[in-house]
């Protein structure tokens, strides 16, 4: 809260003075969360979250609150403005989770977030392999098939060996579920696993 007038003086010495009026500025409170990126995949469930606390007024006797699924989790006293600051999790469960800050300032003005989402795996996929299996061939291009099966992702990255050396192209969509195929060339005589 500012009050404010103008008191004037003329080359005369004359002197007026105006009305006094009053103006306030209201402190801005601003939260943007930094990391990890939204739908972030992890496996064990514990996380270090960082956010972004902004405000004209400070936060030395304000604080933060973490919210985990709508949930209230931790609280930081007097996190430092216009800096990255953190809140580390453990325990989070198998499945997808959102999360959000709420800073409230010196000055009781609160705000929010946005919310992100974090997805929690931790069971490995699984792949069965089709084809080739144990055939020969009288060419060196051969189609190799597969289906990669996860409990969480949608979409997996595959990558075939061949006697231990990768193919190329490397990282082939596998969706989840569904007969992947993957054609490699140059391939010499003799006998291989993969």
């Amino acid at each position: 809260y500012h009050e404010w007038s103008v008191f004037c003086t003329d080359n005369a010495g004359f002197n007026v003075s105006s009305s006094t009026w009053s103006f306030t500025i209201e402190s801005i409170v601003a939260v943007t969360l930094v990391s990890p990126p939204n739908n972030t995949y992890d496996a064990d469930g514990s996380l270090t979250l960082g956010y972004l606390p902004q405000s004209t007024s400070g936060f030395n006797l304000g604080f933060c609150d973490l919210y985990v699924d709508d949930v209230y989790r931790q609280k930081k006293a007097s996190p430092t403005a216009d800096i990255t600051n953190y809140f580390n999790i453990t325990g989070l469960t198998e499945g997808s989770h959102t999360w959000y800050v709420n800073c409230t300032d010196n000055s009781a003005v609160i705000n929010y977030s946005a919310k992100r989402t974090i997805i929690i795996d931790p069971v490995a996929p699984s792949v069965e392999t089709y084809y080739p299996d144990g055939h020969s061939f009288g060419t060196s291009t051969i189609f190799f098939n597969w289906t990669a099966t996860d409990n969480m992702d949608l979409s997996l990255s595959c990558n075939v060996y061949v006697n231990g050396s990768l193919k190329t192209p490397a990282n082939v969509a596998s969706p989840n579920g569904s007969v992947a195929n993957a054609t490699y060339s140059g391939i010499a005589d003799g006998v291989f696993e993969w």
